[in-house]
């Protein structure tokens, strides 16, 4: 009788687990936004844009994207190569100088990129669509700042906590 009960607790316990974790293993076969890309879609669609700005825009992080998506993996490559350079037994400076300066020349060109992308973004949006988003953006920093302080006095009590 014991086992009986035992084996119906596992199978129970087995059921329960699959079942609400079914969501896990669901797939519709779209690809899934993260909240990064939602958060964009929602402040564009707040701006009110106009069928010719949503392609321009369209078109600029598209060619952003690439273009950032390109260096990214060239700088990945220089990383390894630098790493690869440092944990050598003979150490080359001229060459980890060199490969140190061609990391530092991609990082600014992705500045460069994300600063004309948005001089370019900019430049798409009447005045009026502007403030809109200057004042998207600034709720957005705020609900971070709350957000950050909230976690922050968590992470604090949770360690005076341990510490006790």
């Amino acid at each position: 009788m014991d086992k009986e009960i035992r084996y119906f607790l596992i199978g129970l316990a087995i059921f329960l687990i699959l079942t609400f974790n079914i969501k896990v293993f669901a797939f519709d076969g779209e690809k899934k936004y993260g909240y990064r890309q939602k958060n964009m879609e929602e402040l564009i669609n707040s701006l009110n844009l106009t069928q010719e700005q949503k392609e321009k825009m369209e078109q600029l992080r598209t060619q952003n994207r690439q273009n950032i998506s390109d260096i990214k993996k060239q700088l990945k490559d220089l990383r390894k190569q630098l790493k690869l350079e440092l944990d050598k037994d003979q150490l080359d400076e001229a060459k980890i100088k060199d490969i140190a300066n061609q990391i530092q020349e991609l990082q600014a060109k992705i500045l460069d990129l994300r600063i004309n992308n948005t001089i370019q973004f900019r430049k798409t949006l009447t005045p009026q669509q502007y403030e809109i988003f200057k004042e998207k953006i600034k709720e957005r920093q705020q609900q971070k700042e709350t957000y950050r302080n909230k976690r922050s006095w968590m992470k604090e009590r949770r360690f005076w906590r341990w510490k006790e």
